[in-house]
């Protein structure tokens, strides 16, 4: 792990990492070490392969433009984004790989150096103070910088064939954010706070979950539940409590990057636009009482009430014995837009509410949809027709 300026640090759980970049072998087995070049293509960082000194890999699109080798790419490991202090929380077990940096190996001519001036000056000038100021100009072409400032902090995602861009500014708005939401129809989560950001994939055990945030419940500082089973999670993607305790949720491969360098290489890329953050789970209250007398005698899917209804509806139904049950909202071409309720349960009466929102938590439009209900064990399946009018 490499601590970087400002106590920020670039982590990874992998036992083998480097910033942006994974290991790539070469044909023989062997294990490629890339060297700095001191070249830059808009204004980023170049790698180059020193079993040849020439072969160039630029980091943001971790693939080799020249050379036999043109056109591998590297494999893309998950990394963090955070401070040392809240990486330590998450993985106290860390131990730091190495404390002495480059600068250790240049400290006596820096000393003599800067002995010879009597001051040390930044020598990059207005770099670390001035936003939209750059040293070398862009190569390939100019970022879209009507959208953020060249060096705003993004997040960015590539699934399938799209790319997502998450703005640390728009995410901190409330300081956490816990974000649901989907790319190339692939589950994403992602967690934010006070400039750390983890990325997570929402499957678990072969379901899509949806989350949101709650109370703290220990010392780190974002703890979310999933709207599913209502397990507590931590922020390091670990189910603390609840059914799914003990599941750990799979980081996602990503960027931590300055607008400008996302941009210049991905600019097809998509902006977050700041949906996906549910305020409030819809609840799930179950009437159980462990007499004979109270479990209802029939399996039974209640109409909605209010119907037609805006913002939200409740759903009611009885489950005469206990089991596996799937409930879900479709739309009219048989699409499911929202799971409900999942997993196993004791018999008794439930209620639900459905607040008009999909699974990534988008409002969706108004129209008719149909709610289904399945005991999976018993084979039995009914549903019924409610009617969103925003």
């Amino acid at each position: 792990m490499g601590a970087g300026l400002g106590g920020q640090v670039f982590a990874s759980a992998e036992p083998h990492f480097q910033p942006h970049i994974g290991r790539w072998g070469a044909e023989d087995g062997s294990q490629i070490e890339f060297g700095v070049s001191g070249l830059l293509i808009n204004s980023n960082l170049v790698m180059y392969d020193r079993r040849d000194n020439t072969t160039l890999y630029p980091q943001m699109i971790y693939t080799a433009i020249n050379g036999e080798d043109k056109g591998e790419r590297l494999t893309l490991l998950p990394v963090i984004h955070t401070t040392f202090g809240r990486w330590k929380q998450l993985h106290p077990e860390t131990q730091v790989a190495e404390v002495a940096t480059g600068l250790e190996r240049y400290s006596d001519r820096l000393r003599e150096a800067y002995s010879r001036s009597g001051t040390y000056e930044y020598p990059y000038g207005n770099y670390r103070t001035e936003n939209n100021y750059l040293i070398f100009p862009w190569t390939t072409g100019a970022p879209d910088l009507s959208l953020f400032g060249t060096k705003d902090l993004v997040l960015g995602v590539c699934m399938g064939d799209e790319l997502r861009a998450y703005p640390f500014r728009t995410m901190g708005e409330n300081r956490q954010a816990v974000i649901n939401d989907e790319i190339d129809g692939q589950s994403l989560l992602v967690i934010y706070e006070q400039g750390t950001t983890i990325p997570y994939s929402r499957d678990v055990d072969g379901r899509t979950l949806t989350f949101y945030q709650v109370e703290g419940a220990g010392p780190l500082p974002v703890w979310f539940e999933d709207v599913e089973t209502r397990s507590l999670w931590n922020m390091g993607g670990l189910a603390v409590d609840g059914p799914l305790a003990g599941s750990q949720l799979e980081q996602v491969p990503a960027y931590n990057s300055m607008w400008f360098a996302w941009h210049t290489y991905w600019p097809q890329t998509t902006i977050w636009n700041g949906e996906g953050i549910i305020d409030e789970p819809p609840p799930i209250t179950a009437i159980l009482e462990p007499t004979a007398g109270s479990v209802p005698d029939d399996f039974v899917l209640n109409q909605n009430y209010p119907n037609p209804f805006n913002p939200s509806t409740r759903i009611r139904f009885d489950l005469p014995v206990e089991g596996e049950i799937h409930l879900a909202i479709y739309n009219t071409m048989g699409q499911r837009i929202r799971r409900l309720a999942d997993g196993f349960h004791q018999a008794g009466v439930y209620e639900l509410t459905w607040n008009g929102r999909d699974d990534a938590g988008r409002a969706v439009a108004s129209g008719a949809y149909v709610y289904r209900l399945e005991a999976v064990e018993q084979g039995w399946v009914t549903s019924r027709r409610l009617v969103l009018a925003r």
